[in-house]
């Protein structure tokens, strides 16, 4: 942000409108603002402030403290900036709250903060005026206001204080903060959200995990406790003994049933032949109950037909019902016609009454006329005085004049006010049309959101097919590598083995019997070995082969590396991935929406602004004032032509003495005359109302009736309807042999029907098939002999009590044995999800504790990174640092250690060369501590600039300090500032050292005066 004019109306000192054009100091990039206390030279830092974000410069002041006591009360308290931001130009205007002068009444009211910001691109500066500031981004809602400038600039207004105004009294706030209060400032500067998502999300993830242990461990305690055994061990010896009593029991339950067995044979073999005889009685005794339900059967019969014919006659019965709420619906309409029929008959009557009590007051009216008729003679009787009269109409002209001009301006005065009120009308409209605006300016940035979410989806998932192909391919890369290394590693082998077996064969050529092995120190050599001890090229082929495993090894550990890092990426990029939302809308729909808001919002631009129509409002309100001074000097000029014919009236009177006193006032006669003709002519109005009144009523009379024998004809025609259809569905019955009682019956055995339907197949089926069985059943019992089961079931039964005896044993100890051998299963697998859940948690509980403060230094791995990007500031600020002190100081960031409970990492030391030793900065001097804090400032804004790459930092203002430096340490800060000013950013220093003014000569001078303060340019020739 490159600030180009700041202009400030009744803005603390300054009583008036001062401009500030910061471009006459671009030549030269570094300028002073200068003079003395309480001038208002901080007050321009308060304006940058206040203009952006509707703050002071120390935040410490409201917009009501800016106004200016020297300002008249005529005078608004605002202020105007015009700033570049890379190639756009913005012109942003505030007026704080304040009391200000009411338009009307001469009393004050309160005007509410407001602020508005305009596109200005192409406009040169002196092109900037209150007509014409650009195109409108934003009007009067303050906070749209500070959100976008938030946005185009990239920094808060606390930011804005921190890199690039630097205040009066807050200058060694970072050098001195604590490590706490450091890391809420650097928070503020920098992005660190990434990491704060990654610590948390560790912690949960831990902490669900170590449930997960803590429940898997009493799981495991719990299923050993509920066995009954203390160990492993009395768990297994228990199954060993289970396992034996199994085999005995399961050779008596053996025994037990090949007894059995041969029982159940003879008795299976009499129950088959007994069975046939059972079947035959069964088959008999289930014919006759189907043959004793045959006449239920006719009856669901008979039903099924009678709903058949019944739901032929389900249309007819529907248009009956039909026909009957039409004829239902029509009696309501004639019955609401009748009622506004009497209604019409009881208006036609009260009309013609009034109508005949009027006609009777004919005579009173005759009385008037003939009153009429004297009046109008006595009236010829003054016009007898011709030149009386003439002098009188004279003067009366003169009157009447005065009072034309006097409407004439009452009117031109309504005229404006009507004009106002329109005026004001537009306004209305154009608040309006603001909340329309701000509407389609809200959709315009919700679609560029969306346009922006298509975007990142779009960019995601190539990206991630993009990093699946590398990961694949890294696949492939890797298992060609990991073959080359196992094909290198049995050639190892191989070239390891013959080089051993020479070498043992060199051995055992030089051992003799007696001699101690070299080996094993034995004397004794039975088996020593033999072959061809030739060694040629083995060694060689040894050496060649562990460096090519070597080489192998390292290509795999390469490739493993790169397959690890691809598969991390490319699952990191799925997961982002995966949790992006699928557009819902295709991204040329969104566009084609935005470019159509645009084109709205362009016309509803093009209108005339709120402020143009109040400029027009404050204009008409002064021709208003304009025209009722002059309607006041025309007023006086009436009253005195009223004197003049108030006396030649006078003359008139007396010439008319022959008048009746009654009359004889000037105008009576007149008015004697009017009243009666008006009482004339209101007696024939009232007449021709009332018979216009009877005529009406006599007309809605007749509607009314023509309305009612509409509707009875309509409901007629419905009475008919009801009657055919009754007829056609009454036939309808008899045709189809039912009556309503029967038809009703039918319908409510619909939901039956399919029911009843299965019962008489069913039926009619189980007839068939027990007859069938009668037949087979004959045959089945022919030449075989019916024995008597009794006794052959007593055998068996107790060859069966047997078998369940020895069965229940074997299964007691068969099922103690199987619970003992689940039970150790359980606990062996309670157990092993015990180890890998231990297995899971450790890595990731201690990953937890480092990224959440368990560490030596106490730090979150927020603050971490926080240090990381400190540590870059510390070295941006060390570099300006070192040539303003003669490389003496370096400023220093504390790792922190083990101890206490504070949060460490963030403390800053400073190195002093001198003693070769690290102090605290608050240790520093006046001047020593300036230094530094100016230096942290810029490396600070030099970081923010390289990190935030929307962001761009064009200035930079420092408020007092200099006073507190010697000479030698004020060249090396002014030469730091000079190399800024030359790498194109604008410098703008406050100070009362004369030493820096006979540096910085160009800049601004502020001259304080009784009657508040003003600006002047100061330049090399000043």
């Amino acid at each position: 942000m490159r600030p180009i004019r700041l202009t400030l109306q009744a803005f603390g000192p300054f009583a008036g409108k001062e401009v500030i054009n910061f471009e006459q100091t671009f030549d030269v990039g570094l300028f002073g603002i200068y003079g003395p206390t309480g001038a208002g030279k901080t007050s321009i830092f308060d304006g940058l402030c206040f203009a952006l974000f509707g703050q002071s410069s120390g935040a410490q002041r409201d917009g009501k403290d800016f106004r200016s006591d020297h300002a008249p009360l005529d005078m608004l308290t605002e202020v105007e900036l015009v700033f570049d931001l890379g190639d756009k130009r913005y012109v942003v205007r505030r007026i704080p709250a304040q009391e200000r002068l009411a338009k009307k009444g001469g009393k004050t009211t309160q005007q509410l903060h407001q602020a508005w910001l305009f596109d200005a691109s192409g406009l040169n500066t002196q092109d900037i005026t209150d007509a014409n500031r650009g195109k409108a981004i934003a009007e009067k809602k303050t906070s749209v206001v500070e959100q976008t400038i938030s946005e185009l600039l990239g920094y808060s207004a606390d930011q804005f204080r921190q890199i690039i105004l630097l205040p009066q009294g807050q200058f060694r706030k970072v050098l001195d903060a604590n490590t706490k209060d450091r890391s809420q400032i650097l928070r503020q500067l920098f992005d660190v959200s990434l990491y704060e998502k990654l610590q948390d999300k560790l912690k949960e993830e831990a902490k669900a995990l170590h449930e997960k242990v803590n429940t898997a461990r009493i799981r495991r305690d719990d299923r050993l406790m509920q066995s009954g055994h203390e160990t492993f061990e009395a768990l297994e010896l228990a199954i060993k003994e289970a396992h034996e009593q199994v085999k005995k029991s399961q050779a008596a339950l053996d025994a037990a049933k090949k007894n059995h067995s041969t029982k159940r044979d003879t008795l299976e073999k009499a129950k088959s032949n007994d069975a046939r005889f059972v079947e035959l009685e069964k088959a008999k005794a289930d014919l006759i109950t189907l043959q004793a339900n045959q006449s239920d059967i006719d009856a669901r019969k008979a039903d099924l037909e009678k709903v058949r014919r019944a739901e032929s006659l389900l249309g007819l019965e529907a248009g009956l019902s039909r026909a009957k709420l039409d004829h239902k619906e029509a009696s309501q309409r004639q019955i609401e016609a009748k009622v506004n029929l009497e209604k019409a008959e009881k208006a036609n009557a009260s009309a013609k009454v009034k109508l005949t009590d009027i006609q009777k007051q004919t005579s009173e009216i005759q009385a008037l006329s003939e009153t009429q008729n004297q009046l109008n003679a006595l009236l010829n009787i003054q016009k007898s005085t011709i030149s009386l009269a003439t002098d009188l109409k004279t003067k009366t002209d003169q009157r009447k004049t005065s009072h034309a001009q006097a409407n004439a301006a009452k009117q031109e005065q309504a005229a404006l006010k009507t004009h106002l009120k329109e005026l004001s009308t537009s306004a209305k409209n154009a608040i309006e049309r603001g909340k329309t605006i701000a509407n389609i300016e809200k959709e315009i940035e919700r679609l560029n959101t969306e346009i922006a979410a298509n975007s990142v989806y779009e960019n995601a998932q190539k990206q991630t097919q993009n990093l699946e192909a590398k990961f694949k391919s890294s696949q492939a890369n890797h298992l060609a590598s990991k073959a080359k290394l196992e094909n290198a590693q049995t050639e190892l082998d191989v070239a390891e083995q013959a080089l051993a077996n020479v070498q043992a064969l060199h051995l055992a050529s030089k051992l003799k019997h007696g001699d101690n092995c070299p080996v094993c120190g034995s004397k004794d050599h039975p088996k020593l070995a033999k072959g061809d001890a030739s060694s040629q090229g083995l060694d060689t082929a040894f050496r060649a082969a562990e460096k090519a495993y070597k080489i192998a090894g390292e290509e795999e550990r390469k490739a493993n590396d790169a397959l690890i890092a691809d598969k991390a990426n490319y699952n990191s990029s799925l997961e982002l991935f995966s949790k992006l939302e699928k557009p819902k809308t295709e991204s040329d729909a969104l566009k084609s929406a935005l470019h159509d808001h645009s084109i709205e919002l362009k016309k509803l631009n093009d209108l005339p602004t709120l402020e143009a129509i109040n400029q027009k409002i404050s204009l008409i309100e002064r021709e208003e004032i304009e025209v009722s001074n002059r309607l006041e000097t025309i007023l006086v000029e009436h009253e005195k032509n009223q004197l003049a014919h108030n006396t030649a009236q006078s003359r008139y009177d007396d010439a008319i003495a022959k008048i009746p006193t009654d009359y004889q006032t000037v105008g009576k006669l007149e008015k004697e005359l009017e009243t009666n003709k008006s009482k004339i002519d209101g007696f024939k109005k009232e007449l021709e109302n009332a018979e216009i009144s009877e005529r009406e009523t006599a007309s809605i009379l007749s509607n009314a009736q023509t309305s009612l024998n509409d509707k009875q004809e309509t409901e007629n025609r419905a009475l008919k309807r009801v009657n055919s259809e009754t007829a056609n569905f009454e036939s309808a019955l008899i045709e189809a042999k039912l009556d309503e009682a029967s038809f009703q019956a039918a319908k409510l055995l619909f939901p039956k029907r399919d029911a009843i339907s299965k019962a008489v197949e069913n039926h009619s089926a189980a007839l068939i098939s027990v007859k069938t069985r009668i037949e087979q059943a004959k045959l089945a019992t022919q030449n075989v002999q019916r024995e008597d089961l009794t006794i052959l079931q007593h055998q068996v039964s107790t060859a069966e009590t047997e078998v369940d005896h020895a069965s229940n044993i074997l299964n007691t100890v068969t099922q103690r044995q199987l619970h003992l051998k689940t039970t150790l299963e359980s606990v062996q697998k309670a157990t092993q999800e015990l180890n890998k859940l231990n297995a899971e948690y450790a890595p990731l509980g201690e990953m937890s504790d480092l990224t959440n403060g368990t560490n030596p230094y106490k730090l979150k791995l927020v603050d971490f990174a926080i240090a990381a990007m400190y540590d870059d500031v510390l070295d941006a600020a060390n570099q300006r640092l070192g040539p303003m002190t003669d490389s003496r100081f370096e400023l220093r960031r504390e790792a922190g250690g083990q101890g206490g409970n504070a949060s460490r990492g963030l403390d800053t030391l400073i190195f002093d060369a001198h003693t070769e030793s690290l102090r605290a900065t608050s240790s520093l001097s006046g001047g020593e501590g300036f230094l530094a804090s100016l230096a942290l400032a810029l490396g600070l804004s030099d970081v923010v600039q390289q990190q935030s790459g929307g962001v761009r930092l064009d200035a930079i203002f420092i408020d007092e300090g200099f006073g507190s430096l010697d000479s030698a340490a004020l060249d090396l800060a002014l030469q730091t500032l000079h190399t800024l000013a030359d790498n194109n950013r604008l410098v703008g220093i406050i100070s009362h050292v004369e030493e820096v003014k006979r540096t910085i000569p160009n800049g601004f001078s502020i001259e304080p005066s009784t009657a508040g303060s003003h600006i002047k340019l100061r330049t090399t020739t000043y």
